[in-house]
């Protein structure tokens, strides 16, 4: 395609892309905003400490409780942050009362006011709030005598009884507030494709346009999941992720092909040189995840704020593609027919299978099956199959040996059928929520369920954008997110999605052909794998339920900058890097 041609199919598409999200927005904010705060609403964030006790029939003492926090902290987020305000909340003086209930050995669940008021140096009006909590505590008693620091400054049945009253931020701070954060990202998606060109950096006109509407998209879903009046927006860190990977993308497209001219960046075709660093990082991040990591149900997905998963894939696809750029055509000349020992005159007609020399797959084999096994020990199916998946694709774009398939999806099948029997992790939990999705022994087991009955009460053509009941579906901000849409935009947005996804999947592929070095092509390739397998596991497996799939096991990336959504959206910005070759 022509330089001017491609520049300007990417701008209509962008333009085209920028309108629909804008229309998008503002569909999803009419919707969720079109009831309102009552007239006699009180914000959280700027009501007086007269109002707030006035309202909440609370000691103006515990108000300013609440003005201070707020002001020393910020602004409520939720009404729910607001009702587990501590009575402590700075940490010096909680560290005090911790202090004081050791010393004194005070009997937490049996002291009065007036105790509590002495030992603990507190005012008489905090020490009824201490016993008031303590005695509408269901057992009528404080578990442990630290749980009295976690007193609340207000009682949350109270707050509920309020119900709508109570807001955190006004309809036009919602407007603007996600406003800004979605415009940043259409901004950003326009002028960097538009830097890149002006670099000299001419890639394909499809790839930014189609990996922003599924940021944007994806970005207005989860905006749709919460009372954006009331309580704490999901779509910040998803935005702060889709900024990275743009920032990736940025980086990676300039890098210069083979030469630099500038000492301390690298080339890219200088990556390849760095083949087992990248896999002895993966293998670091593994460990150290398994050591560190935490999640709930066992599955430790966690280090700190964000999921170093996304990382180690990454890194893998970095190891194999240099591997199988060095390697590759002796791996494909040293395949040789191997048959299974027979009595002689049996095997005439058996063909045997293709295998390499021991001595060529051997080190890559170890190193990724180590991998996979530490991935089977942090009890996290999904990444072990999506990485064995990346890791024959890859062997078969180097080898060009259809057996290569064959033997791998027997491979998987006598491992899913081996871990189902032997109960590894959690899939016989996922198996049995496949076989009976409607009615399960799994408390969480629904979530399949749900996920269907989303999908079909969209029908056709959905129930609108912002409409419905989104916040019904669990795991909606990430791993289900496709069953939100699903119910919005009901069959027809569904299938426009999976083309969008489509259509990046076979362009990558196509970048990768026209790749000048087996690198670059068996890194665009990769990359391209890993998007696609992904995109159909979830969506087949965990939304679909054509396939037990690997499921929101409690988050995969809910809470930090790389949520399923998001960490496709920023691979797909980031992939876009290894395309532009």
């Amino acid at each position: 395609m022509p330089r001017d041609r491609s520049r300007r199919t990417e701008g209509s598409l962008l333009l085209l892309v920028t309108l629909i999200l804008i229309s998008g927005f503002i569909l999803v904010y009419l919707a969720r905003t079109r009831v309102g705060p009552p007239a006699d609403a009180i914000n959280l964030n700027t009501a007086t400490p007269d109002e707030l006790a006035l309202t909440l029939e609370i000691d103006p003492a515990l108000a300013a409780i609440l003005r201070d926090r707020r002001a020393r902290s910020g602004d409520f987020g939720s009404v729910r942050q607001f009702a587990l305000t501590p009575l402590f909340p700075d940490h010096t003086v909680s560290t005090h009362i911790r202090d004081a209930l050791r010393q004194s050995k005070l009997d937490v669940n049996a002291a009065g006011p007036r105790e509590i008021e002495k030992t603990l140096g507190v005012s008489p009006v905090v020490a009824r709030r201490i016993v008031s909590f303590r005695d509408g505590l269901p057992a009528g008693r404080f578990t442990k005598a630290d749980d009295l620091v976690r007193t609340p400054v207000v009682d949350e049945r109270a707050v509920s009884a309020l119900g709508d009253r109570l807001i955190v931020r006004s309809q036009i701070a919602v407007f603007w507030q996600c406003g800004i954060y979605c415009g940043s990202i259409v901004l950003l998606a326009i002028l960097v494709p538009a830097f890149l060109r002006r670099a000299g950096v001419h890639g394909d006109p499809l790839l930014i346009p189609m990996a922003l509407l599924l940021a944007g998209l994806g970005v207005i879903a989860i905006f749709s999941l919460r009372d954006p009046l009331r309580d704490t927006p999901d779509y910040f860190h998803h935005v702060t992720g889709l900024w990275i990977g743009l920032a990736a993308m940025l980086a990676g497209a300039l890098l210069p092909a083979r030469h630099s001219e500038i000492k301390w960046v690298p080339a890219r075709n200088n990556l390849r040189r760095y083949t087992y660093v990248w896999a002895l990082a993966a293998m670091i991040l593994t460990v150290t995840l398994w050591k560190l990591g935490t999640g709930p149900e066992g599955v430790r997905l966690n280090l700190g704020f964000f999921q170093p998963v996304e990382i180690i894939k990454l890194l893998i696809v970095l190891f194999v593609a240099g591997y199988l750029a060095e390697r590759g055509d002796l791996l494909a000349d040293a395949l040789h027919r191997w048959r299974p020992p027979m009595p002689r005159g049996w095997g005439r007609h058996l063909k045997g299978f293709s295998l390499p020399r021991r001595q060529d797959f051997a080190p890559m084999a170890v190193m990724f099956g180590a991998a996979l096994l530490l991935f089977l020990i942090v009890r996290d199916m999904g990444p072990a199959l999506l990485l064995f998946g990346v890791f024959l694709a890859m062997l078969y774009m180097a080898t060009g040996r259809s057996g290569i398939l064959w033997g791998g999806m027997i491979m998987i099948a006598g491992g899913f059928v081996l871990a189902t029997c032997l109960k590894v992790g959690v899939v016989p939990v996922r198996v049995e929520m496949w076989r009976s999705p409607w009615d399960n022994r799994f408390p969480n087991g629904m979530q399949l369920g749900q996920s269907l009955w989303a999908m079909s009460s969209g029908w056709i053509t959905g129930t609108g954008l912002g409409l419905g009941s989104p916040e019904s579906v669990p795991r909606g901000r990430d791993d289900l997110v496709f069953s939100v849409l699903g119910e919005q935009l009901g069959l027809i947005g569904s299938a426009a999605i999976l083309i969008v996804y489509a259509v990046i999947v076979a362009r990558g592929f196509r970048a990768s052909l026209r790749a000048h070095s087996d690198f670059d092509r068996l890194l665009a390739g990769g990359i391209t794998a890993l998007m696609g397998l992904q995109a159909f596991l979830i969506t087949a497996g965990g939304t679909g339920g054509r396939a037990p799939g690997r499921g929101p096991p409690s988050r995969i990336s809910s809470c930090s900058t790389s949520p399923s959504p998001a960490s496709i959206r920023s691979r797909s910005a980031t992939s876009a890097t290894w395309w532009r070759i």
